[in-house]
């Protein structure tokens, strides 16, 4: 892997369970670590779901190897959200990871 191409700056997010004023639980995103990540897009497809449209992106991001990185976070690319699917070693080297992400955008 190349260095040069992890050139886009994102946050690895956990999810943080909290109660509300009103005794509601609300679920809201912790930044763990800034990290320089490579997103390449995979596929794409468009939704209709509960009378709504709207699309859902596959994405492949590359990341330098860390313990942060699983299924149960999702990583934040400005106002994009990538839900994290699969995490994998690359060569199970300990160098690079590759996460499979998916993101879903509502039109």
């Amino acid at each position: 892997m190349i260095i040069g191409k992890l050139r886009h700056l994102v946050k690895l997010q956990s999810s943080d369970d909290a109660m509300s004023d009103y005794g509601e639980e609300t679920k809201t995103w912790v930044t763990d670590e800034s990290i320089f990540a490579s997103i390449e897009p995979i596929r794409g497809r468009e939704l209709l779901e509960f009378d709504q449209m709207g699309a859902e992106i596959s994405h492949r991001i590359i990341i330098r190897n860390t313990d942060n990185a699983t299924p149960a976070k999702r990583i934040l690319w400005g106002v994009r959200i990538f839900d994290i699917n699969v995490v994998r070693k690359i060569e199970e080297r300990n160098i690079m990871m590759e996460l499979l992400c998916k993101e879903k955008v509502v039109v």
